[in-house]
């Protein structure tokens, strides 16, 4: 039995995923990385020649792909039945990328997984691992438990290594094939073999997996100036937008003024919650969303029903991992001018799918239509001329031939352009130099031994969390200097004392990130973050004017309604 829903597809610098599409099941459903789901419902046509000639070609390719499959399995040196089965997986996705980057086959547990995720959860152990690389061995690492997880009654603490899952070494295995042997069934039990980051003890432990929240708003606080933050970059699942209505009503009754909503590594999501994302900002009539299909009855626009809409200054934080249904929401946003944009220009994914559910579990996606935004752009980029690894890495060779060429209009007539995803109203000039981030191993390792007390000449871990506490910085000038030191005493590291010297304040933030995630866990960790984020800060500085902009489409929007209804 096929059911049809929508969809459409971003990435990620640090691990992070999702996407676009309306559900004509029950079940919820999520694409891989930049992804997004529409609302669009697929109008069945009446059966003529064509799609009877287009059935018999159908079944000649089944037809071949079967006698194809048949010699594979008959005469090739392999006899494993899972290699078939990933031949078989890898036509399928090959056959249905020849068309365009989001059409996709996903095999039973890849699309299990995908149902998991649109539900903002996943069956596991509630521990967030990672891999660090220390005297040449590759190894996973606990950075953080879910609370009431099994991952927090087992005692699994920042910097614990993995030894061991079922019996099975994890050395050198990247951390997300750690992961999916750490996942399986709800309710069954695993070993694990850890070695302690305290005592450096090893220990067996047995764990039972279980239904895991995962929050699409990871984050929220509010500064003493009034300006809020929440961090919506998990993606779009059922939940969202009652998450964003919660977060803002307790930053409000907590003083918040202003608004910074981070939509940075979103790649996507289910469209409805996108537009319900945007409805929360927009008045009433306020167009979000246009789809145009291959069909006329796959044609579809859907505008704000909000009569109160929130009227806080708000700026959007974007990069080039926000994708699909998020963009949806930037587009929105960015051409009513209710939010002024801060960030990178997006990901630049505007189609929709068709969904099929396949027998025993697989499913498929088919493009159908594309979205656009409000001022009549498509966010899409082109794909015709470069192969799949430049257009989602977003090479140069991709950039050369992305061509924004259409121009639109905002309500208070900024020009806006089309074509290549969301540019930002204000784009982060600062350049990064990426050797720094070779200086992430020796940090973690360093913030370890820091939380657990082995750094001499440092503060106790009890005195780091009474700073955190009561608001003092718990990293200063002497931590950078014991960081640098550090290095000095591993010869694996000796030669990076010159680049940390160089990259004083990513080391100090990115100690400061570490250690209080340590400490206090993720949510201390994320503000530590944004305390030291470039982009908040410019963002920051932006509401003022944002609110400005906002003001300024009002009187349009009310100007247009007066004439509209005035006599003729």
């Amino acid at each position: 039995m096929a059911f049809i829903i929508g969809v459409s597809i971003s990435a990620f610098p640090q691990p992070q995923q999702s996407q676009d599409v309306e559900f004509q099941s029950a079940e919820p459903f999520k694409i891989a990385p930049g992804s997004s789901f529409s609302a669009a419902k697929s109008e069945q046509s009446p059966i003529n020649k064509s799609r009877i000639s287009a059935h018999g070609r159908s079944a000649a390719i089944v037809s071949d792909i079967s006698e194809a499959m048949n010699v594979i399995e008959n005469h090739h040196a392999s006899t494993s039945n899972e290699r078939i089965a990933k031949a078989t997986s890898a036509s399928m996705k090959a056959m249905l990328r020849s068309l365009d980057p989001h059409s996709n086959y996903f095999d039973a547990s890849e699309f299990a997984e995908l149902l998991g995720e649109h539900r903002s959860e996943y069956i596991g152990t509630g521990s967030t691992i990672v891999n660090f690389e220390k005297g040449g061995s590759y190894e996973t690492y606990i950075l953080g438990s879910a609370g009431g997880s099994a991952a927090e009654a087992a005692g699994l603490r920042f910097g614990d290594r993995i030894v061991s899952v079922q019996g099975t070494s994890v050395g050198g295995i990247d951390s997300y094939k750690v992961r999916e042997m750490i996942r399986g069934p709800a309710g069954t039990s695993l070993t694990m073999v850890v070695e302690r980051a305290n005592s450096g003890g090893i220990e067996t432990i047995t764990l039972k997996r279980q239904r895991i929240s995962q929050p699409s708003v990871s984050g929220s606080f509010v500064t003493k100036a009034g300006v809020g933050f929440i961090n919506a970059s998990m993606g779009f699942g059922y939940s969202t937008v009652s998450e964003l209505r919660s977060s803002i009503e307790i930053l409000k009754a907590k003083g918040m003024t202003s608004l910074v909503l981070d939509l940075r590594g979103n790649g996507g999501g289910i469209v409805d919650q996108a537009v319900a994302t945007a409805e929360v900002f927009l008045p009433l009539g306020s167009k979000i969303l246009s789809q145009r299909g291959r069909l006329p009855g796959e044609d579809r626009a859907w505008f704000s029903r909000n009569q109160i809409p929130e009227d806080l200054p708000l700026v959007l934080l974007v990069d080039r991992d926000t994708a699909s249904a998020a963009e949806i929401v930037a587009g929105a946003l960015q051409d009513n001018d209710r939010a002024i944009i801060v960030g990178e220009r997006t990901f630049g994914k505007g189609l929709v799918q068709n969904v099929l559910e396949l027998p025993q579990g697989a499913g498929m996606t088919l493009t159908s239509a594309r979205y656009y935004t409000p001022s009549g752009r498509t966010i899409q980029r082109d794909y015709t001329d470069i192969g799949l690894y430049d257009y989602y890495k977003q090479t140069t060779r991709a950039d050369l031939i992305d061509r924004s060429a259409f121009v639109a209009r905002t309500i208070t007539d900024r020009r806006v352009y089309g074509g290549n995803g969301i540019e930002p109203d204000i784009a982060l000039s600062e350049q990064v130099d990426e050797s720094r981030y070779k200086l992430l191993d020796p940090l973690f390792f360093f913030a370890r031994d820091i939380v657990n007390g082995r750094i001499g000449g440092q503060v106790s871990p009890e005195q780091l969390r009474q700073n955190v506490i009561f608001g003092r910085d718990v990293i200063d000038d002497r931590s950078v200097a014991a960081f640098i030191a550090f290095l000095d005493s591993n010869v694996e590291w000796q030669s990076q004392k010159v680049l940390a010297k160089s990259q004083k304040d990513f080391v100090a933030s990115q100690l400061r990130y570490f250690v209080s995630l340590g400490l206090f866990g993720q949510d201390v960790a994320n503000r530590a973050r944004v305390a030291d984020d470039h982009a908040f800060s410019l963002a920051q500085d932006n509401l003022t004017a944002a609110g400005e902009l906002a003001a300024r489409a009002r009187i349009v929007r009310e100007a247009r309604r007066r004439k509209k209804s005035s006599p003729k």
